[in-house]
């Protein structure tokens, strides 16, 4: 758990739960419906969505700013993900759906991140020892 030392304590309790999740998913996946099964089970991880719940945090910080609703949003999630965009609910229904096909027979105890890069951005930023941020700066 070396990446929630470097939360503050909200943020830790919320890695913590999330990386138990994800390995309830891994266990589910691999034990009671493994993949010889045919039932697959994959978790998408979304980051900030447009929904009726930051809608008005999104307005008030594109007036506080002056700027349209994309200025908004972009102040919002400008911290988190790197696309300063959020998601569409429907997009994430997409990827729900698209795990249902066939051509994904094969992808089952996954963990999909469907958030602008925040998932990316963090193991960056949170590599111990900066074994990856070295590769990539010098």
């Amino acid at each position: 758990m070396f990446l929630a030392l470097n939360f503050d304590s909200t943020l830790a309790r919320y890695a913590s739960t999330m990386r138990g999740d994800i390995s309830i998913e891994c266990a589910i996946s691999r034990l009671i419906f493994p993949a010889a099964s045919g039932i697959a089970v994959n978790r998408i991880c979304p980051g900030w969505t447009e929904t009726a719940l930051i809608q008005p945090p999104i307005q008030a910080l594109a007036d506080e700013h002056g700027g349209g609703w994309d200025a908004g949003i972009a102040s919002l999630v400008g911290g988190k993900q790197p696309s300063l965009r959020t998601s569409d609910p429907a997009k994430i229904g997409q990827l729900a759906l698209w795990l249902t096909n066939p051509i994904a027979h094969n992808i089952t105890g996954a963990s999909i991140p469907i958030d602008g890069g925040w998932t990316a951005q963090q193991a960056y930023n949170e590599c111990p020892f900066g074994l990856i941020r070295g590769a990539f700066t010098n």
